[in-house]
């Protein structure tokens, strides 16, 4: 059987404890609220040595756009100071204030100081530069240079092509602040926002180069309220008082526009009635919150003259389960004999395993019931680590005696609600993953459903009495072909 390294305990997090994936997750699900945020990956690597060392070094002296125009014209002016040892012949002969023509001692020495290192382990390139800041304590020397600190250690290598590398600046620290993280540490930020680009699907080095590209640019995150004016939320009521209309504006000029005309048509013939009653809710604290209430307000009055539904996120949707399974929540709610009835003739024992919405040591993610997350992370949360080793010689001798289905609970007595319903591999526990203290992962027939026998979604009835213990060995219930429980 393939063993698998044993689980590091859960650490004491606080709330804005960089290692707690809750953390992350908040900068994460930040970033996704922005509807104007767009994944900007850098630049690759120039080329051009001398480039990317003044463009690097003398960043933390002046402003950004001014170092990388003379950057840039030093590339053009002096196309042959590609590598380490050809930029420094230049210097040598031309001088660096006259190459970069800014007289700034400190970043001429950084340069200088900088080169020096390179040429002494023989790094010509950015790519021979990448590969070698991969090693720790070389990114400690580099840093040991006067006016070096960790953001411009990062940028060089950001700029020599290393994608798990992020210079953390003070536009990162705003949103991070935005999305409620409060860390003054780098290496904690640092660490923040690489955990968020994963979970994003992006390296940090791209997260790093969106969220500085955004909020440079004035995105809705970095704007606040006085730039256009405070942001509101209005809607239109009719004389029976329901809301025909629900927007957003910034500005309380905003909710009068319509009266002058609009490209919705329907709201057109509904104010040239003139039997409307305006109304008016904020200032809000910015766009975010503004459309987030004007979409939220849309998806539970459903007014018959909005067009747009707005971001899906900000929708009342169901609780528990994904938008497809919403449906199955009225009906009926299961007892055991329901659920065995379900699989037809060829009932089998059903293996029921408990799931929470606690993040789990082997950094797995707890589930979340208000955005349940994807087929693949509920199947992970499902199928493994259940204490089921002392079955598996019953089971690998008697295929028949085995669970057939798995089903994944989520919620306490009476709010119990199937999060996946799988089939098991029957055949397939000798050859099951195990780790440390029996606990098994459970084999499951390919292609992989979610929603075996059509019970996603479904609620379990409090009178069936599914109940799980308190300690790893009873967070599942095996439920005999009978309808009973089996000890």
């Amino acid at each position: 059987m393939n063993k698998r390294p044993s689980l590091v305990p859960v650490p004491e997090w606080g709330s804005n404890d960089p290692a707690n994936p809750s953390v992350a997750r908040a900068l994460a699900e930040y970033v996704r609220s922005l509807t104007d945020f767009r994944m900007v990956s850098p630049d690759p690597p120039w080329g051009h040595m001398g480039m990317t060392l003044v463009a690097v070094l003398y960043a933390p002296h002046m402003r950004y756009e001014t170092v990388l125009g003379r950057a840039m014209r030093l590339r053009d002016d002096h196309p042959d100071a590609v590598t380490t040892g050809q930029f420094a012949r230049t210097i040598q002969e031309l001088g660096l204030p006259h190459l970069v023509d800014i007289n700034n001692p400190q970043a001429r020495d950084a340069v200088v100081e900088v080169i020096d290192i390179l040429h002494e382990a023989v790094l010509e390139t950015e790519e021979d530069a990448r590969a070698w800041l991969d090693d720790f304590a070389h990114r400690q020397r580099v840093r040991q240079v006067k006016g070096i600190g960790p953001k411009t250690g990062e940028f060089l290598r950001v700029r020599c092509g290393e994608s798990e590398a992020v210079a953390v600046d003070m536009w990162m620290v705003r949103m991070l602040r935005q999305a409620g993280i409060h860390l003054t540490r780098f290496w904690e930020q640092h660490e923040v926002i690489s955990r968020a680009a994963y979970m994003l699907g992006v390296t940090p080095a791209t997260l790093g180069e969106s969220i500085w590209s955004y909020m440079r640019r004035g995105g809705a995150a970095s704007r606040g309220s006085e730039a256009g004016g405070e942001h509101y939320v209005y809607l239109y009521r009719d004389t029976r008082d329901r809301v025909q209309y629900v927007g957003y504006g910034r500005g309380t000029d905003r909710p009068t526009v319509h009266l002058v005309g609009s490209h919705n048509e329907g709201l057109n013939e509904f104010l040239r009635s003139r039997q409307y009653r305006l109304e008016i809710a904020g200032p809000f604290g910015d766009a975010q919150t503004g459309r987030a209430v004007e979409t939220a307000l849309i998806s539970a009055l459903k007014p018959e003259c909005n067009i747009s539904e707005g971001e899906a996120r900000w929708r009342f949707r169901p609780l528990g389960v994904p938008l497809a399974f919403a449906d199955r929540q009225v009906e009926p709610e299961l007892l055991f004999e329901g659920i065995l009835a379900a699989q037809g003739k060829d009932r089998g024992p059903v293996l029921f395993v408990i799931v929470s919405g606690v993040d789990l040591a082997d950094d797995r993610l707890g589930y979340n019931s208000a955005a349940p997350p994807s087929d693949e992370a509920i199947r992970v949360l499902v199928d493994h680590w259940w204490q089921l080793q002392r079955f598996v010689p019953e089971w690998t001798a008697d295929p028949a005696s085995s669970p057939g289905l798995l089903i994944g609970i989520y919620g306490s007595l009476g709010r119990q609600t199937i999060i996946a319903s799988l089939r098991v591999n029957r055949d397939g526990w000798a050859d099951a993953e195990t780790d440390v203290g029996g606990m098994l992962r459970v084999p499951l027939v390919d292609p992989l459903d979610l929603d075996a026998f059509s019970l996603r979604g479904r609620r379990v009835s409090r009178e069936a009495g599914l109940k799980f213990g308190g300690v790893p060995a009873l967070f599942f219930v095996r439920l005999g072909t009978d309808g009973k429980v089996i000890g």
